[in-house]
């Protein structure tokens, strides 16, 4: 079973793959309290928005939780990415 966090990710849409970030959780900055799974991918695929996109975690980065401040939140995204990007590359 997955647990709530930051994953490195691959996704498959239009029959291509790509790399990225994704969050499955709450989204504890917005205070939410449905889960969801909200994916960032690396390069420049178009828009996926309606697209059926296939989603692999590949390896868990991070728990979620909430940070003090929306830059703060910039700021650990750009973290977020990096730390994808690094483990995919060693994939």
């Amino acid at each position: 079973a997955l647990r709530m966090g930051v994953y490195a990710v691959q996704v498959r849409v239009q029959g291509r793959e790509w790399s990225g970030v994704a969050n499955l959780g709450i989204r504890p900055m917005l205070e939410r309290r449905d889960c969801v799974l909200e994916a960032h991918v690396f390069g420049e695929p178009g828009s996926l928005y309606g697209e059926q996109v296939e989603v692999r975690f590949m390896k868990f980065l991070r728990d979620e939780r909430r940070l003090e401040s929306f830059e703060a939140l910039a700021a650990q995204m750009q973290e977020d990415g990096a730390q994808a990007r690094a483990a995919l590359e060693k994939a």
